[in-house]
């Protein structure tokens, strides 16, 4: 699955933007992540207990320096994030056992040749599309990118529920 999310698509929250999340609709199914921008002046808080949460500093969203924030339920999940510079062509190798999103944080990016991702958009991929992915400078501004991967802490595969 390929799901590509535009920055003017991402859901307000009190606290931000919410870029994506499994599940989306709170209450729906038991929660498993979520991944919010988080404008830099807003007040600091807590992760619940047993919550995981990693945080980077990103671009700004409309003027306003955000960071992007990575929370997780530990026993569900596992999740890292990689922050990267596009600069010359590379590639992304993926497992299809985890889910992976790409979400630019300054300037634009080509991936696979076709998508154009401008600051804070973002793209979820799960399974096995793709699992090489191929990413470029959509032009010649400073890019950087933040790779998030999600992987199931338990046997049974992860899976995104939108």
């Amino acid at each position: 699955m390929r799901l590509l999310l535009r920055s003017d698509a991402h859901r307000y929250r009190e606290d931000g933007w919410e870029i994506a999340a499994s599940p989306d609709t709170p209450g729906r199914e038991q929660w498993q992540w979520d991944l919010c921008l988080i404008p830099a002046h807003a007040a600091r808080t807590e992760p619940k207990p047993a919550i995981e949460r990693h945080t980077v500093s990103f671009g700004e969203h409309g003027g306003t320096v955000c960071e992007l924030r990575l929370d997780s339920d530990p026993n569900r999940v596992t999740a890292k994030t990689e922050m990267l510079i596009a600069g010359e062509p590379s590639q992304i190798n993926r497992d299809p056992h985890e889910l992976t999103v790409l979400v630019v944080g300054q300037g634009s990016a080509r991936l696979e040749g076709r998508h154009v991702l401008d600051t804070f958009d973002a793209i979820v991929l799960e399974g096995d599309d793709p699992l090489v992915l191929a990413i470029e400078r959509a032009e010649q501004r400073p890019t950087s990118l933040c790779l998030v991967r999600i992987r199931s802490a338990a046997t049974q595969p992860i899976s995104w529920v939108p």
